[in-house]
């Protein structure tokens, strides 16, 4: 378990990095929900598709539903 001061100091180091912290829009997560997809994973797919990009995955699942947005993390 994690005490208090060490968490804020990791929390204190991920903020000086600047990560920029993405939210798909809802409705978009549904559509991806409704076709199959948890909402951990409509959640990365929806944002590759907003955004306009592949999202690079080995999750099989993901990659049959999401076949337009996916690629396969390794080639076969």
């Amino acid at each position: 378990m994690w005490a208090e001061p060490q968490l804020l100091e990791l929390a204190g180091g991920l903020d000086d990095l600047g990560f920029d912290i993405a939210e798909p829009r809802l409705r978009s997560m549904a559509a991806w929900i409704s076709r199959g997809l948890t909402a951990y994973d409509s959640t990365y797919v929806a944002l590759a598709e907003e955004r306009g990009v592949h999202l690079l995955t080995d999750d099989h699942h993901v990659l049959d539903i999401a076949a337009d947005l996916a690629r396969p993390l390794v080639e076969d």
